[in-house]
């Protein structure tokens, strides 16, 4: 998939019972794009870059898991310097973006 975009990559899973995962991890991204929060937008862009790599075979599967498990920390750390009526926000769109991307989108990539 030369010059994809995280829509070419959701578009190529063919899976219909997806929908409402891809659905879901796309509202979650584009939240946290459109963010305020810097840290919050490049987690995003982060992620979005490393499953177009990961989806046109560019980034391996074990370097995608440790890119993901090294930025999870960091979302955790982030969120926990957030004031606590933001921190679920925070969490959303950082740890759990983070986690579906994992537990739901990569392994109908795969």
């Amino acid at each position: 998939m030369p010059n994809a975009n995280i829509n070419d990559v959701l578009n190529s899973i063919k899976d219909d019972a997806a929908t409402d995962t891809k659905q879901q991890f796309q509202q979650l991204i584009t939240n946290a794009k459109g963010d305020a929060n810097g840290f919050i937008q490049s987690n995003a862009n982060q992620l979005e870059a490393w499953l177009v790599a990961l989806s046109n075979g560019s980034l391996p599967q074990d370097e995608f898991n440790n890119l993901v498990a090294g930025q999870k920390l960091v979302a955790a750390d982030f969120v926990a310097t957030q004031a606590l009526d933001a921190q679920l926000g925070a969490e959303n769109l950082t740890v759990n973006l983070l986690e579906t991307a994992v537990t739901k989108i990569v392994p109908l990539l795969i």
